[in-house]
């Protein structure tokens, strides 16, 4: 989705980073490679009259959101494992009046790919859960089948929307940079 207007409200940015520590028998502890989690996200972000909630967004790409300025900013939504399940995320920001945009990067892109490659193995579970519950309201199966594969696969479909999405802003804005981290 792209929405266009003013930024009225700029929200929160936060970074949350949460980790699992694990303590053996003999007191040592230890946090293994995939226990750390980061989130970054902006929560009351305001374009045009639509206040977002929580909004998935790069480090590198929030000090480029200009308060008061006209503009366009680029999202797509993927699936996260908590609350909302359903997270909308921006890729990147364009002011056209000025003739500048500012995108995610190419190893960002690679980054959330690959962690969108490996979540339909956590999302098989709710998958299969719904499913059974739509088998239990006794709904055909070529309803309940495809509606289980759109959950179970929809971290790949959400994948190809941020390709998608990314692909149009640079194709409309070819100025469009990418940020270094920290603006």
């Amino acid at each position: 989705m792209i929405y266009k207007g003013v930024i009225t409200s700029l929200g929160d940015y936060t970074e949350l980073t949460t980790q699992v520590v694990h303590t053996d028998g003999f007191g040592r502890s230890r946090s293994g490679m995939y226990d750390t989690q980061k989130e970054r996200f902006i929560d009351g972000l305001t374009i045009g009259g639509k206040t977002f909630g929580r909004v998935s967004c790069a480090a590198n790409l929030y000090p480029f959101l200009e308060l008061g300025k006209e503009a366009e900013i680029y999202t797509w939504m993927h699936p996260f494992l908590g609350v909302p399940p359903i997270r909308t995320g921006v890729i990147g920001v364009v002011y056209p009046n000025e003739r500048r945009a500012y995108v995610s990067g190419l190893g960002q892109m690679t980054l959330s790919l690959l962690m969108l490659a490996m979540l339909p193995l956590f999302w098989l579970i709710p998958g299969l859960i719904v499913g059974s519950i739509l088998a239990g309201l006794h709904l055909p199966p070529l309803l309940t089948l495809p509606i289980c594969v759109l959950i179970i696969f929809s971290p790949w479909i959400a994948g190809g929307w941020m390709m998608w999405t990314q692909a149009r802003l640079r194709m409309a804005h070819p100025y469009a940079t990418t940020p270094r981290r920290g603006g």
